[in-house]
This record gives C-alpha cells, structure tokens and sequence, in this order.
C-alpha cells in the first residue's frame, strides 16, 4: 500500500475546511476585540481560542488590606474598600496572573 490510506486524507480534508470554517468566521468576529487591545490566542491543532485583555495586568490585591477592603474596622481607604488596586503601569519581575 502506498501513500496515506483515504481515510486519513478525508480527515485531513476535514481538519482543514473545519479550520478555514473557523478562520473565518471568528476573525470577522474577533476584529473588534483586537481594536480594543485583546490579545487572542489559537490552540495549535483545534478550534480553541484564548481571549486575554492585558489591562488586567494592572490590577492588584491591595497590599494594604491584603485584599479584604477593611483596615481594621474601616474601610481600606487605598482601595475604596474593594480590595483591588490599579496600578499606573505593568508591575515588574514578569510575574503574570
């Protein structure tokens, strides 16, 4: 027997039309999140997409509160009690969450 079996060629075939199906339509979809700075990834091998905003990278557990939002008994007032910070720039040393 030479060459790939057909079995495996239609399966090929598939994979391929299934993955052009889904170029299509999820750029024309995603297009609007990448203008507004998502970053999307696509898993090698599937259909499955990774949709990430890095402006998350700039918030925090307030280091104040630990991320209770109380300081003592009153309201943290670093984070207006919600135990989150906004940082104004990517906190260093490339820890990601």
């Amino acid at each position: 027997m030479k060459g790939t079996p057909k079995y495996r060629r239609r399966r090929g075939l598939l994979a391929r039309l299934f993955d052009g199906i889904d170029r299509y339509v999820t750029e024309r979809a995603d297009r609007p999140l990448r203008v507004r700075g998502y970053e999307i990834h696509r898993k090698p091998g599937t259909r499955t997409h990774t949709y990430r905003l890095p402006i998350w990278d700039l918030r925090q557990e307030c280091p104040l509160c630990s991320g209770t939002g109380l300081d003592g008994s009153r309201l943290c007032e670093p984070c207006d009690g919600t135990g989150v910070v906004t940082l104004d720039h990517a906190p260093s040393g490339g820890e990601r969450r």
